[in-house]
């Protein structure tokens, strides 16, 4: 994609050795944006238009023949398939479009004459036959719905005020009178795992009085807080136990997390029970991500092992094997459930 845009930014110099680059690999024609989102169905094509746009007035007769031949014959796959049939000769029209009008041979001229119906009837083209030019993208970076400025001079009070205010999960539904999103829980969790950092002691103590229902985005925070800290054993396992109390018990990871951050504490076995509840129980995972495909055929995720530690019963796992390591006393307590892990499906 750079190298076609660094192309188009000086046509004239490079034309021949631009055209080249494209007839070297046909499938180089299909450069360009992103489709989805409502984009038009030119997008993947108009970088590559553009550099046809840009050489084809400077170049030799030699390259654009050359080029005319390779479009003409173009057709990707999906063209080929029955579901393309409607596609078909899009591409062929983008590009073919974009050659200058006045060294146009007649096969490129009828062809071109033959998907402007075709696409005209479809209503794929603008009036008078026109292309539709990409629309641009914009984005915005969502932050915590509360400055960070804010944060610092909140009391337990006003945290749990603006937890339960900001609950939801879709940003994109929340704005302000000004247009910006507005971040929601996730977000607020973010800054607040910065804030348990800074005091520990406090937010083990506050997440005590986090409703059951409370986002558990924010149970998660508080978890992840603390394990960046030193704390005493003590309250770190009265958090552990406050969040694996939670209804449907969504803080495996979290939880995991803390616990093998602190593998060199002396633990009580007590929260090996919690440990190993979530290596043995939690339903995640449900399939096998690493070789699973979506709906436009990649996998979720290609590495066994990033799969395995990412779900919550390999995060549990993981911990129970940073404990062994960190104390091979503890490995006869594991030994019954390392004898069910295995077994796990």
């Amino acid at each position: 994609f750079l190298l076609i845009r660094a192309y188009t930014a000086n046509g004239e110099r490079f034309a021949d050795e631009a055209i080249d680059y494209l007839c070297e690999q046909p499938v180089r024609l299909q450069t360009g944006y992103s489709a989805g989102n409502g984009n038009t169905k030119a997008a993947p094509y108009w970088a590559t238009r553009q550099l046809i746009e840009a050489t084809t007035s400077h170049c030799t007769e030699e390259k654009l023949l050359q080029l005319q031949e390779i479009i003409l014959n173009y057709y990707t796959d999906y063209e080929k398939s029955y579901r393309g049939r409607q596609f078909r000769g899009y591409p062929q029209l983008i590009l073919l479009d974009a050659i200058a009008t006045s060294r146009r041979t007649d096969a490129i001229n009828h062809r071109l004459q033959e998907w402007k119906r075709k696409f005209t009837s479809l209503e794929w083209l603008k009036p008078l036959g026109q292309i539709e030019h990409p629309k641009s993208s914009e984005a915005w970076l969502v932050g915590s719905p509360i400055p960070e400025k804010a944060a610092d001079k909140m009391t337990d009070k006003q945290w749990l005020k603006a937890i339960a205010r900001y609950d939801y999960n879709h940003v994109a539904t929340r704005f302000q009178r000004t247009g910006q999103i507005i971040g929601g829980a996730y977000d607020l969790s973010t800054l607040l795992e910065r804030q348990v950092k800074k005091e520990p002691v406090r937010f083990a103590k506050l997440i005590g009085r986090f409703p059951d229902n409370t986002n558990s985005s924010y149970f998660d925070a508080v978890l992840r807080g603390l394990a960046e800290v030193e704390l005493d054993i003590e309250t770190a396992f009265i958090v552990c136990q406050r969040c694996h109390q939670l209804p449907n018990y969504p803080c495996g990871r979290s939880i995991s997390w803390l616990i093998r951050k602190l593998v060199d504490s002396p633990w009580p076995e007590e929260a090996f029970d919690i440990v190993t509840w979530y290596a043995l129980n939690d339903h995640s995972p449900q399939q096998e991500s690493w070789r699973t495909k979506t709906s436009n055929g990649q996998v979720y995720c290609d590495d066994i092992l990033s799969a395995g530690i990412n779900s919550t019963r390999g995060s549990a796992v993981s911990a129970i094997a940073q404990l062994i390591f960190a104390d091979k006393n503890r490995a006869s307590y594991f030994q019954q459930s390392l004898q069910q892990i295995v077994q796990d499906s």
